[in-house]
């Protein structure tokens, strides 16, 4: 696997080694950009690299020496965060309304020289995208939550699921068994022509939860290089999340309460400690039950890498992350609160609380810290 900032033309040459044999004869019979192409039985989008896009939607256009992200290196990715972003981003884009917004992805994915091999959508309300890198990587992009009922009650579903490595958050774990056959039969499709391809799963939000029960699963019978996701809740208890083995990079913005929830085993244990005041004691049964079906005792997977806007923006890790993040936390909320309060109720908006969880947001911030830490390649 090369990891070369300009693969131009390995991409356009298709007697290029690494090239899977079907993808390189697709590639060769397209010729003006994109296009669906019929071959062996099944419909795979063929792109041209560096295909200028008529949509507005551009994020790759003048970083394409980012694009080829690290490869070999298990470590944190300044380059990766950002183009995982990027694409976890793109997986909100509503391609099962029709051909017009499939082709959206579609241009917008050509641009990193992305083929778009499958569109994931299930009834359960599960949607992502298969791509790839030609020989290079393959991504496996989950969406995130939308305001719809599917959706809400797979965040809402935190009863415990029992499953052969622990227990998960019903809602998240469902919501990627939905899709799981059709992952597989995607991958096992691709690693007929590529056995060694790499692949890196990501998402963002209820996205995030679901790239993290991918990993999950995935990494048994696939080589996943690493999971990134951003503004990802707890998805398991840990137990669950002890045994994920793949690079697992949870990336977490300021003040986003997001990955606050469900709520973890210290915040378990704070509750059970307050019905042993004689006053709530009544409760105590009721409590254990509760959370012994669900709802606390989580624990996130991975290493947390916090991120926060500024000049310059900030990139933390380790005990100073967990520092940085409390005190966002507190002073942020804490800030924004006291400053609704103090509008007129007719103004007041919810989503006040919640700007440092935008994707877009992520995706800027990472793309300021990989231009800043990689000054020579700008």
């Amino acid at each position: 696997m090369s990891n070369k900032h300009n693969n131009t033309d390995r991409l356009a040459d298709p007697a290029s080694p690494g090239i899977p044999a079907v993808e390189a004869a697709l590639y060769e019979a397209s010729k003006s950009g994109f296009s669906n192409v019929e071959y062996d039985g099944k419909t795979l989008t063929i792109v041209r690299p560096g295909l200028t896009l008529e949509t507005g939607v551009q994020p790759f256009v003048g970083k394409e020496w980012f694009i080829p992200i690290q490869l070999k290196r298990a470590a944190y990715s300044d380059r990766t965060a950002w183009v995982m972003a990027e694409l976890s981003q793109l997986a909100y884009t509503k391609f099962e309304d029709g051909k017009e917004q499939e082709n959206v992805l579609v241009k917008a994915l050509a641009d990193a020289a992305f083929v778009r091999l499958h569109l994931f959508n299930s009834d359960y309300g599960t949607q992502g995208f298969l791509a790839v890198r030609l020989g290079e990587y393959a991504v496996l992009a989950f969406r995130g939550t939308e305001t719809n009922k599917s959706d809400i009650m797979a965040d809402l579903n935190a009863r415990f699921l029992q499953t052969p490595d622990g227990k998960a958050h019903r809602g998240f774990a469902k919501a990627f068994e939905a899709v799981e056959r059709d992952v597989r039969k995607r991958l096992d499709e691709l690693y007929a022509d590529s056995p060694d391809m790499p692949i890196f799963i990501t998402g963002h939000s209820l996205g995030g939860a679901i790239a993290t029960a991918a990993t999950q699963v995935l990494e048994q019978d696939y080589t996943v290089a690493a999971c990134y996701t951003f503004g990802g809740p707890r998805v398991g208890t840990a137990e669950w999340s002890d045994k994920v083995k793949s690079p697992m990079y949870r990336v977490v913005n300021g003040a986003d309460g997001v990955p606050m929830v469900p709520f973890s085993s210290v915040f378990k244990d704070g509750v059970i400690f307050l019905t042993k005041i004689p006053l709530l004691h009544f409760a105590e049964p009721y409590v254990r039950k509760l959370f012994e079906s669900g709802f606390a005792g989580f624990q996130h997977a991975g290493d947390m890498r916090f991120i926060l806007d500024g000049d310059p923006a900030l990139l933390k890790m380790g005990s100073s992350a967990v520092f940085m993040r409390f005190r966002h936390i507190v002073l942020g909320l804490m800030s924004r609160f006291f400053f609704w309060t103090g509008k007129p109720l007719g103004v007041r908006k919810l989503s006040a609380f919640f700007s440092d969880h935008s994707i877009g947001r992520y995706a800027e911030i990472l793309k300021s810290i990989a231009e800043q830490r990689n000054p020579d390649q700008s």
